[in-house]
């Protein structure tokens, strides 16, 4: 079956497999399959634009190559008839016969519309889309899941909905979806995001939530429940062949075993692409690698099944955009005939078939030595083989939780090393990647205390036109400071905890209306470094609950969609280092008005609907001393929720027995009718506990009430 998935670019992470090495590691570097590289054939598409290149696919039934993709969002093979689907921005599109025929979407239609008819008149807008055993299409699009059946038509199986955070059990259909999706025989396997992600099954048809993986608490770590873990975000849920759920998390796959339990496996990447497999379970994804210059290079990689260190396949892994077809992106899915990917050729898109390539490399390999010393000493040595090699070096962070974690180059991209010759090198040569490329994470090189090994991966030179070949990745661990003269066994001690002061979270407005979005930094942080995000709601009766909604993630912000009405929420962040944790910051709280709906209010009152009410609806009274009350209320300060307008009345404010003032609804000549306001009585002079009193105050003029706040 083939395997979909989408990827995003996230921090760099693999796992190597190679025993760690006191001062001398030896690579096992890897060899294509045949000695030219693999081979690399054009399946469908032109690259010189039509007369008609302004839509995204242009040419239907027309010959393969014929048709120009002016983007291509993902690509899957049906398991029925062996096509090969192509998703553009408004449809999908079939290799059928040798020419490219549509099969969904309506150019020009709005998305998403036309469930429940044909295929070919609904609008879509697909980023993702994979095949079940059947031969149905799964497309995700705006938000939800669509099939399309065999017989073209198409339906919603789930999302459609405004629920970010989802009840276990709620219907498929109430849910906001991420654009990443899954598929098996039984089942599909959707994404939602609030503050953490979660992965649902859902019967393929349609049906209830039941969760998958995330949802919990607890760090990514091998052995984690799959139901205990907290996920920052999923953008490569998969099964395996052998049934197992996967999903890409910040650069690593983290798999669902039988047991419940979670695996991690990665790749050295940036990107991490859409992992596919072929019969023996060896998984092929693309991914890109950072340089000192950004995301210098796109590759296909092979992750075998047994678990060893990732073989890269096709494509510039270690010196950049080599060879004529090194441009591509990461849709990209794996059949028996070989890899199918996407090369980007100017403003075209271009489908391609990867044959061969990624065996592992079994000759002479290249050394690396570490010396002690701060910053400490790398010493690369060729072999005596009569070859020439290209080698990168990384420094490896101290306690990543697998593989590279977030490594930083130590050596240059692609550095040439020649026959038999010794190149050295030391910390201070690192080069840190773009900064902020990545929703505001701030790359920067770590400081040589804070790195656990380094990691030497080469390849042979003119083995293939890119280099395909390249070492899997043993290691060396640094060293404390000492002398340099000699290399020699290291330990793996280092300096004691770097101090991280607190992240500071942007102030949040008094009151919130709508969602809650926080904001924090950590100015004093390392470039590896996670966040806890601690929430506490105060009710109006004053009760206190403390949760942590986000724990060990990567993301300086987060949004809380739908906010509980009449609960004050406070948020506190602290930061963690590879050896430190931070204290937790100073708290920024907002409070979120309860709704009138919710108070008791007396005969004279009625209820009207308005669109700029708070939750849509207001009361209303022309009558004096009318009361709106509320039971069981602590606090010192109170807001009303009111609109404004000339001629309108007021209201009087009693807490507790004590009255607190009188908010004025009479606006200005100028000032706009009916716009809603939080107006804030004068702060009491003691906390108050006991019952919220608002009374109307008018001789015939209207009086509104919209919710109210307690602080």
């Amino acid at each position: 079956m083939t395997i979909a998935g989408r990827g995003a670019a996230h921090r760099l992470a693999t796992v190597m497999t190679a025993a760690l090495v006191a001062a001398t590691a030896t690579v096992v570097a890897a060899e294509p399959a045949r000695a030219d590289g693999p081979q690399v054939t054009d399946v469908v598409g032109m690259v010189a634009p039509p007369d008609n290149a302004s839509t995204w696919l242009a040419g239907d039934n027309v010959p393969v190559d014929q048709a120009w993709f002016r983007w291509i969002k993902d690509l899957a093979v049906n398991p029925v008839t062996g096509e090969l689907a192509i998703a553009v921005p408004d449809g999908v599109a079939v290799l059928r016969s040798g020419r490219v025929v549509r099969v969904a979407g309506a150019p020009g239609a709005a998305a998403p519309s036309g469930d429940g008819g044909p295929a070919l008149a609904a609008g879509m807008a697909p980023s993702q889309i994979d095949y079940a055993p059947d031969g149905t299409l799964y497309v995700a699009d705006s938000y939800r899941l669509r099939a399309i059946s065999p017989s073209g038509v198409i339906t919603t199986v789930a999302g459609g909905g405004a629920q970010d955070e989802p009840a276990e059990g709620a219907d498929s259909t109430s849910a906001r979806l991420q654009p990443f999706f899954a598929v098996d025989a039984s089942s599909v396997y959707v994404v939602t995001l609030g503050l953490n992600a979660v992965v649902w099954r859902v019967p393929r048809s349609g049906g209830r939530l039941e969760r998958a993986l995330g949802g919990g608490n607890t760090r990514a770590a091998v052995g984690v429940r799959a139901l205990d873990v907290a996920l920052p975000q999923v953008t490569e849920p998969a099964v395996r062949p052998d049934g197992a759920l996967v999903a890409e998390v910040n650069g690593e796959l983290i798999t669902r075993r039988p047991d419940g339990t979670i695996s991690l496996t990665g790749i050295p990447s940036a990107f991490v692409g859409r992992p596919t497999y072929d019969a023996s379970g060896d998984a092929y994804t693309a991914a890109a690698i950072y340089g000192s210059s950004g995301v210098t290079s796109m590759g296909l990689w092979r992750l075998p099944a047994d678990g060893s260190s990732a073989i890269p396949v096709w494509g510039g892994v270690l010196d950049g955009y080599v060879g004529p077809r090194a441009s591509m992106s990461n849709a990209m899915v794996r059949t028996a005939e070989g890899t199918y990917l996407v090369e980007w050729r100017g403003a075209a898109r271009v489908v391609v078939r990867v044959v061969g390539g990624g065996e592992r490399w079994t000759g002479p390999s290249p050394t690396l030595q570490v010396s002690g010393g701060s910053p400490a000493t790398l010493r690369v040595t060729a072999p005596q083989d009569g070859r020439r090699w290209r080698f990168r070096v990384y420094g490896v962070p101290t306690g990543a939780t697998s593989g590279l974690g977030n490594p930083v180059d130590i050596s240059a991209v692609g550095e040439l090393l020649e026959v038999g010759q010794s190149v050295t090198l030391t910390a201070q040569q690192w080069q840190a990647p773009s900064p902020g490329y990545w929703e505001g994470v701030a790359w920067t090189a770590i400081p040589a205390g804070g790195v656990a090994r380094y990691v030497l991966y080469a390849y042979p030179e003119g083995v293939a036109a890119a280099p395909n070949a390249v070492g899997a990745g043993a290691t060396a661990p640094t060293s404390t400071p000492g002398p340099t003269s000699t290399p020699g066994p290291t330990s793996t001690s280092g300096p004691g905890p770097d101090p991280l002061t607190a992240p500071v979270i942007s102030p949040l407005p008094r009151v919130s209306l709508g969602s809650i979005r926080i904001e924090y930094s950590a100015p004093s942080a390392p470039a590896e470094v996670w966040f806890d995000l601690r929430m506490t709601t105060i009710s109006l009766s004053g009760q206190r609950t403390t949760t942590y909604p986000r724990r060990n993630s990567i993301f300086r912000s987060a949004v809380l969609m739908r906010p509980t009405p009449g609960l004050r929420y406070c948020f506190a962040v602290r930061a963690t280092g590879v050896r430190a944790t931070s204290p937790w910051s100073p708290e920024r709280c907002t409070a979120v008005p309860l709704d009138e709906r919710s108070l008791r209010a007396s005969s004279g009152w009625s209820r009207r609907s308005a669109v700029t009410a708070y939750k849509g609806t207001l009361i209303r009274t022309t009558s004096p001393r009318q009361t709106v009350t509320l039971a069981g209320v602590r606090g010192r300060s109170v807001a009303l929720v009111v609109p404004r307008g000339q001629g309108f009345g007021a209201l009087d404010v009693y807490l507790a027995g004590h009255r607190l003032g009188r908010i004025s609804e009479a606006a200005t000549a100028t000032a706009p009718a009916g716009v809603r306001r939080v107006m804030w009585l004068p702060m009491a002079g003691q906390v108050l506990a006991g019952t919220l009193v608002v009374r109307s105050v008018t001789t015939g003029q209207p009086v509104y009430l919209d919710g109210v706040v307690v602080e």
